[in-house]
């Protein structure tokens, strides 16, 4: 994934970015990251949403330092927390992210995430101060996993480590050369309808080869698939 944002003098204001669907709370994050900041810590505020797309349009805009992210944005399907980050790495913006939620996640929702480079996880119940350590640590180039939920970060750390070791496995010499084009296309953000215009196809047919795509490699979603070592794969003739 490309930098995003640009490289930054390591004494910058760390600009933070959240996405929350209780405005409350982001008032709350507001005026506390406004008090540190009156207190002489390099840290501002940079902006907020309420929802999935209007996160990404301002993220993209705006171009923060960091993401705090509500895992329960919203229950509806495509407009959780999850989703927004996918949308995110699909489109190759690497920011880092710090997810929180009101419960501890799962397994399987812990390791969602961290399959999609998350940085750190907060209880939203949690002491503040905790927050913008969280922040600090992350921007330092580490992770911070509150000490409810460090076991199974550990745990689920080793197992994606695992899991990379197998990516060769994948069978990408199962796809035809036209499936190698598209599924280069769609892990590179390209629209579905310039896929389409460029192999001269309709775009159904794109939406087929995406489907005999996820079968052949045995995945269900394309974020399940490490975006920079799969289009060095792709690449490799």
């Amino acid at each position: 994934m490309s930098s995003f944002p640009p490289s930054r003098p390591e004494d910058a204001i760390v600009r933070v970015f959240c996405v929350d669907d209780h405005a409350i709370f982001l008032e709350g994050l507001r005026a506390f990251f406004g008090l540190m900041a009156a207190k002489g810590e390099k840290i501002a505020f940079a902006g907020s949403a309420q929802d999935s797309q209007t996160g990404f349009s301002q993220i993209s805009l705006v171009r923060p330092d960091i993401l705090l992210l509500d895992v329960w944005l919203s229950r509806r399907p495509g407009f959780t927390g999850l989703d927004l980050l996918r949308k995110l790495r699909r489109h190759h913006i690497d920011i880092p992210v710090l997810a929180y939620s009101g419960s501890l996640l799962s397994e399987t929702q812990l390791l969602d995430f961290l399959a999609l480079d998350l940085d750190g996880f907060l209880l939203k119940d949690g002491n503040p101060q905790n927050i913008l350590a969280a922040v600090l640590e992350v921007m330092a180039g580490n992770s911070f996993f509150c000490p409810e939920i460090e076991p199974l970060f550990q745990r689920l750390r080793a197992k994606l480590a695992k899991d990379v070791d197998g990516f060769a496995d994948l069978p990408f010499h199962l796809l035809s050369q036209q499936e190698r084009t598209v599924l280069q296309s769609v892990l590179q953000g390209v629209p579905r309808k310039d896929i389409a215009e460029s192999l001269n196809i309709t775009r159904s047919s794109i939406d087929t080869y995406r489907r005999r795509i996820l079968q052949k490699l045995g995945i269900q979603d394309f974020a399940e698939l490490d975006i920079p070592q799969t289009l060095k794969q792709l690449s490799t003739p």
